[in-house]
């Protein structure tokens, strides 16, 4: 519905994405107002006003024949604008929304005649990706949000949503349930491309 839809482009209009060198990970972090928000949850004065880690994922691969550490030679964001963008040797976050004060609204209003959702593409070389490799292990760490340690229920749609006392057909509850749609590709030979789509449910 269009309250679900308006809650996932406002989370995703925020989020933020860096390369945590020390640890080898791509970070990605949302602002944690809005994501309280997209949970019916009241925000914490003095707790809410900063970012929340909501996926890490490697940057490096495990050769499945040697169990070796690979890491990959390049990580390419998709911003809202369309473009892709290097993150990786980037000492510095990289915004989905180039300017958030103005944020692009083409990347999910249908303008272009197509749209998207935040994607990265981890890309390694032959050289760093060998055949003889066969298969390599990957895996992101997706964070759960904290509640507020009380229990709730579930908000009533105002809007009607599916009928009389909808509880607009649960997408609120589909927020945070998968926080990717999509999954990656491994593959050896000439080339190693991995593709993660980031879409349809936090993104």
């Amino acid at each position: 519905g269009s309250e679900y839809e308006t809650m996932k482009h406002a989370i995703q209009d925020t989020l933020e994405a860096y390369v945590d060198s020390a640890k080898n990970e791509v970070v990605l972090q949302v602002d944690s107002g809005i994501l309280r928000d997209s949970q019916y949850l009241p925000r914490r004065q003095g707790c809410d006003d900063g970012r929340t880690t909501m996926l890490r994922f490697s940057t490096e691969f495990i050769c499945a024949a040697t169990g070796q550490r690979v890491e990959i030679d390049d990580v390419g964001f998709n911003l809202a604008t369309g473009n892709e963008v290097s993150i990786l040797g980037v000492n510095k976050r990289t915004s989905f929304q180039p300017d958030p004060s103005n944020p692009v609204t083409t990347y999910w209003n249908g303008a272009l005649g197509y749209t998207w959702d935040p994607d990265f593409r981890l890309r390694m070389s032959p050289t760093s990706a060998p055949e003889s490799c066969g298969t390599f292990f990957w895996d992101p760490l997706f964070v759960v949000v904290k509640g507020d340690g009380r229990s709730a229920s579930q908000l009533k749609s105002t809007s009607g949503g599916d009928g009389e006392g909808s509880d607009n057909g649960g997408n609120e509850d589909d927020i945070l349930d998968g926080l990717t749609g999509g999954g990656a590709r491994l593959s050896t030979g000439s080339a190693f491309f991995i593709a993660m789509l980031l879409c349809a449910v936090l993104f």
